[in-house]
């Protein structure tokens, strides 16, 4: 299996994970969804809301490491293995290469292009509001404003990208091929021809003729180079006709493979990569049953009852996190202290959220700390915080 075969199947890969995520459907949603209006993220059957902000501080870290770690160690290999710009132009080239000839043929490509561009409009909105619900907007021809505007303007620019920016942006404007040349090593993957293979050179210049960068492999190491290894199946291709080996390769540098991911950096970036991943699959895949917050409502003093006792008056928020629908009840536990009012919810779907509103009575002498818990059905604590009640109070 030639190289192109395998960064095919790898930019296959890519464009899945682009394309299927929001159009999968799981539980009744797409399996990712990005509700940011409601700042809600639904994960494969999971909702995750704005408390659990702190698991992109974990995600950060991972992608961050993961950068250095790929930039250092495989140099532009993303460029050309996996980058959507990469596969997305390539599918362009493909259209090119099938509907060369008359003018019908040129329209049927334009008409193709704007097919393209349509689509990933409709995949990258997608990403934002349901799949499903879009659909039926755009059937309606009543998208809304912000949808119909991102779908407008992502497909300008896609079909702007096939038709006239192509691998410009790649070669020029790129931030990730600067960054990558500043953090590349002497052992850094690359793709070239060792100097001692040049002699055996022919100059039939297939590999100038398959590069979609339009570079020559034999300069040497270039920031243009994205590392797609075309030129390598077209150097085999043609010194194999003659009975011997293609002259262009992918190497690590100067160095063997072992020294290159042996190097200090690399190893520095493998470990806190580690940490960052398993920190971030342990905390999603271990999260709370359910989220709950208390607060004594403004403006509303304790108040002492006929009975001599004493109301201090609060609110609860609860959200469900759980994957299926429950039910949930506050508790108690303190010197002298009971619940009263609102202590139970009725059925939270799953990153459902209530409020109750309840009241925590107390003798006229009691104060200190009280502990407020959050049960589920099973009478299983999911969620506790601790609450001041002070010892004085207005009078009935």
């Amino acid at each position: 299996m030639g190289v192109t075969r395998w960064r095919r199947l790898s930019q296959a890969v890519s464009a899945a994970l682009f394309i299927l995520p929001p159009l999968v459907r799981t539980g009744g949603r797409s399996l990712v969804l990005l509700d940011l209006p409601r700042l809600r993220f639904f994960l494969a059957g999971r909702v995750l809301g704005i408390e659990d902000l702190y698991l992109l501080w974990f995600a950060a870290g991972g992608f961050l490491f993961a950068f250095l770690l790929a930039a250092t160690v495989l140099g532009r290999a993303w460029c050309g293995w996996a980058c959507p710009q990469t596969w997305f132009l390539n599918a362009g080239d493909l259209i090119r290469k099938k509907t060369r000839g008359t003018a019908t043929s040129a329209a049927v490509r334009h008409l193709l292009f704007i097919l393209m561009a349509a689509a990933c409009g409709f995949v990258f909105t997608a990403w934002f509001i349901d799949a499903r619900t879009l659909a039926a907007r755009i059937m309606r021809l009543a998208p809304g404003p912000w949808p119909g505007g991102t779908i407008t303007a992502v497909t300008v620019i896609a079909w702007l990208d096939l038709v006239l920016i192509k691998r410009v942006f790649c070669r020029d404007f790129c931030p990730y091929g600067r960054i990558q040349a500043a953090l590349s090593l002497p052992a850094t993957l690359l793709v070239g021809i060792p100097a001692a293979e040049m002699a055996r050179c022919i100059d039939c210049r297939s590999c100038i003729k398959s590069c979609p960068m339009g570079i020559d492999i034999r300069d040497g190491l270039q920031i243009a180079c994205i590392n797609c290894g075309e030129c390598i199946d077209a150097c085999r291709t043609v010194m194999g006709r003659r009975g011997g080996e293609g002259l262009v390769a992918y190497r690590f540098g100067n160095e063997s493979a072992r020294d290159a991911l042996l190097n200090p950096r690399v190893l520095i970036a493998a470990l806190f990569l580690t940490v960052c991943l398993t920190a971030l699959f342990w905390q999603a895949g271990h999260p709370p049953g359910a989220d709950l917050a208390v607060r004594r409502l403004a403006g509303i003093r304790p108040r002492v009852t006929a009975k001599g006792e004493v109301s201090h008056f609060f609110d609860a928020r609860i959200r469900n996190r759980g994957k299926r629908s429950g039910e949930f009840h506050l508790t108690v536990t303190g010197p002298g202290v009971r619940l009263a009012g609102n202590t139970k919810t009725g059925t939270l779907p799953p990153g459902g959220n209530t409020t109750l509103r309840f009241v925590l009575v107390t003798g006229r002498k009691t104060g200190g700390k009280a502990r407020i818990t959050l049960a589920d059905e099973d009478g299983r604590e999911l969620a506790a915080v601790r609450v001041t009640v002070p010892e004085t109070a207005s009078q009935p």
